[in-house]
């Protein structure tokens, strides 16, 4: 059972309360709503930071085209229990300004004769399916009219807008994304 298990930070030395700041100068955070875990006390923490070729995150359309070559550490595996008894999927929780919250289980480790858990870089494509998952399921309906700017769909957020930047522990078998976008000129109608 996915609960039972848990995922080991990666060692950065880092943990978080909210979000931490990241600084990018073509891109904004997008304001995710925290999940809110039913497992009491869990301490959120960074589980892993995207760096492709020098700069913070990787566009989220190169992770799902498989160009993931440029990912520092993107080779690394992915840290998942103690005991070795590595768990298939992790949920992946999405709180989209303007829209329910949305969440999916994913895949974390190969389906090899000997499971391995997924590479920072597989993991980041597996993100990218759920994210566009996520786009297509909202694309016809109505954004909050308080988060308009948020609105994905045709002629609004796509894919190609995002990059993943951090991914965030949040509760014992879940992950958040922490998500950028590109100026919004870019996309504006």
């Amino acid at each position: 059972m996915l609960s039972s298990h848990s995922i080991l930070i990666h060692h950065i030395g880092m943990s978080v309360n909210n979000f931490s700041e990241i600084a990018h100068a073509l891109t904004i955070r997008v304001p995710l709503a925290p999940y809110q875990t039913q497992q009491g006390s869990f301490q959120r923490c960074i589980l892993f930071r995207y760096r492709d070729n020098g700069r913070v995150g990787i566009r989220l359309s190169d992770a799902l085209a498989c160009n993931t070559r440029g990912i520092e550490r993107g080779n690394e595996r992915l840290l998942l229990n103690t005991l070795g008894d590595y768990p298939e999927k992790v949920s992946l929780r999405v709180g989209w300004p303007g829209y329910p919250a949305w969440g999916r289980q994913i895949r974390a480790r190969d389906s090899a004769q000997n499971p391995q858990p997924y590479t920072f870089a597989k993991l980041a494509e597996e993100i990218a399916k759920a994210i566009k998952q996520m786009i297509d399921e909202n694309a016809n309906r109505q954004c909050a009219e308080r988060s308009q700017g948020w609105a994905v769909g045709p002629g609004r957020i796509q894919l190609e807008h995002l990059y993943l930047a951090e991914i965030h522990h949040v509760a014992r078998g879940s992950i958040e994304p922490v998500l950028l976008r590109s100026p919004q000129s870019e996309y504006a109608p």
